[in-house]
């Protein structure tokens, strides 16, 4: 079964551990053990990412099932859940770090503007910190984090 799972929505290493380890599951599972995974997979995935669950979703049917599997298999599946909630726990981590940055710079923009108002709102934060600079302020934020790429996802 195609998952469809963008592994790279995952920061490292679970962008590589996750595709590894759902692959050796996959392997070793009995056909009832992949059904059951493949659901779990789905599931996760989907709530994860806010996407609509399937109207025949059942997080209890799941549960029961798995428990009916041999336990090698429910063994497997639990700990690639464990892994799947693991990765999704540090993407959104690193979602909350970036927004933060994008906060920050939102306020070191506001701040030069208010200090030169003649300041494009739209300037890259480096001009932002230059201004402060020759304001006598400084920006607090490290010549580490300005030059870091932050994905600013779209609004549709």
């Amino acid at each position: 079964m195609e998952h469809n799972i963008d592994w790279d929505y995952f920061p490292e290493p679970y962008n590589q551990e996750l595709p590894f380890y759902i692959g050796k599951a996959f392997q070793r599972l009995s056909p009832e053990g992949v059904e059951v995974l493949n659901e779990v997979i789905v599931l996760a995935h989907k709530g994860a990412t806010g996407q609509d669950l399937p109207e025949a979703a059942d997080p209890a049917d799941i549960g029961t099932r798995l428990g009916g599997l041999p336990e090698e298999d429910s063994t497997v599946v639990w700990k690639i859940t464990g892994l799947m909630e693991a990765a999704f726990s540090a993407s959104m981590e690193k979602q909350r770090g970036e927004m933060d940055l994008l906060r920050q710079a939102q306020r070191i923009v506001d701040r030069a503007r208010e200090l030169d108002p003649t300041l494009d709102p739209d300037m890259p934060l480096e001009e932002a910190v230059a201004a402060l600079k020759r304001h006598g302020e400084t920006a607090g934020i490290s010549d580490e984090v300005l030059e870091m790429e932050i994905e600013v996802p779209a609004t549709d």
